[in-house]
């Protein structure tokens, strides 16, 4: 079997879903979600969870997250994934 690969961080970010403008080969549209702009984030970590903002400018440019209050959220070392939910979707922890 192979080696497990455990996330230390999970960054969970609501993000805009809209169709890409073509078909799968079932003919059903294919979803793309947009991560440019900003929206909801919860970062769980360290059984820590913080809810905030996620931002980017532009396709190119470098995700931001920021807590509720304004700070900037720094990621601790370590695997990180980050998970799209579409915008009004919800989790729990």
């Amino acid at each position: 079997p192979g080696q497990e690969y455990k996330a230390n961080t999970v960054v969970v970010i609501f993000a805009k879903v809209v169709e890409a403008g073509y078909n799968d080969k079932s003919g059903n549209p294919v979803p793309e979600t947009v991560v440019e702009g900003s929206g909801r984030a919860v970062i769980l970590s360290g059984g820590d969870a913080v809810e905030g903002t996620w931002h980017k400018a532009a396709p190119n440019a470098t995700m931001t997250l920021t807590s509720q209050n304004g700070n900037p959220v720094s990621l601790k070392p370590g695997h990180v994934w980050m998970e799209a939910v579409p915008r009004g979707g919800d989790i729990s922890y």
